[in-house]
């Protein structure tokens, strides 16, 4: 709902939700625009079971600037900007690719914060990357044999330091 809400320009405000019912609609009082759906049984899904989709407020009523475009929502949408690539992608290129895609100004702040989660979900936390670092030395040892490893970490198991030596190769 969020995305469908800033591909056209228009915000929703929650009327009513519960567990089983969520009731949307436009933020403009005399718009008809509305979408009722209830939870469906043994899921955690909700059906559209009613819907008018037509927005009958005027085009001053258009919002450039969106409350549903959070940093979370931003953040998922732009990840794939961040996976498998050490290329810079700054507040600023998120700011103006969201203007050119979705027609909306974003706020600098808004837009690291998007960037921040984006980072996060496309390469993981510094705490996983740290969980998952025994393994990869494991690994780096198996196939490179004569390769050496140190992970030194103080007495609360906090990282420190990583060492790395890879065999040369002839």
């Amino acid at each position: 709902m969020q995305l469908l809400s800033i591909a056209n320009h228009f915000q929703l405000k929650v009327k009513k939700s519960t567990k089983t019912l969520l009731v949307m609609s436009c933020i403009v009082e005399d718009c008809k625009w509305r979408v009722r759906a209830t939870k469906l049984k043994d899921c955690e899904s909700f059906r559209v079971r009613k819907y008018s989709s037509d927005h009958t407020c005027s085009l001053d009523a258009l919002h450039f600037d969106h409350r549903q475009a959070s940093s979370k929502l931003i953040g998922h949408c732009i990840k794939s900007k961040f996976e498998g690539t050490s290329q810079s992608y700054r507040p600023n290129d998120i700011i103006e690719d969201m203007k050119k895609q979705c027609g909306m100004t974003l706020g600098y702040n808004k837009a690291w914060r998007a960037r921040e989660v984006a980072m996060g979900l496309a390469r993981g936390s510094p705490d996983d990357s740290f969980t998952i670092l025994p393994s990869y030395c494991h690994m780096l040892e198996m196939k490179n044999p004569g390769t050496v490893t140190f992970i030194d970490t103080d007495a609360l198991n906090r990282f420190k330091y990583f060492f790395y030596g890879i065999r040369t190769f002839h």
